[in-house]
């Protein structure tokens, strides 16, 4: 029995290419590195943030294909969503504090012009 629904969630959810970029393969590095016991500058993970969302953009994918993405590597490199406080004093809290950034960061990136400048809230 064929399962067409697995495919078409797969294709649509990975763009329709076969292999990750460069971004997404940075993206995944930044995360696991930010949430192992040595963590990583914030800046690395932002700029990898920046580098993806950039990619995904300029290929003219919408946003909310760009947070399934990003939630995808999130779930590869182990971190899952969760609706508990963000105690950095736990493994788990420093987990769900990176996944909150990691998805804003995502989501301010994908909405600031090229110019920089933020986006101001009406």
């Amino acid at each position: 029995m064929e399962n067409r629904g697995v495919e078409a969630k797969d294709e649509i959810d990975r763009g329709s290419a076969s292999e990750p970029s460069g971004a997404a393969i940075r993206m995944l590095r930044a995360i696991s590195c930010a949430a192992s016991a040595t963590g990583m500058p914030t800046q690395e993970l932002d700029a990898a943030a920046k580098a993806l969302v950039t990619e995904l953009r300029l290929a003219n994918h919408p946003p909310e294909q760009v947070l399934i993405q990003i939630k995808q590597i999130l779930a590869e490199a182990g971190l899952k969503p969760s609706h508990g406080p963000a105690d950095s004093t736990h493994v788990i809290g420093r987990h769900v504090g990176l996944y909150r950034s990691v998805i804003e960061s995502s989501i301010r990136h994908y909405f600031t012009p090229e110019d920089g400048t933020a986006p101001t809230s009406a």
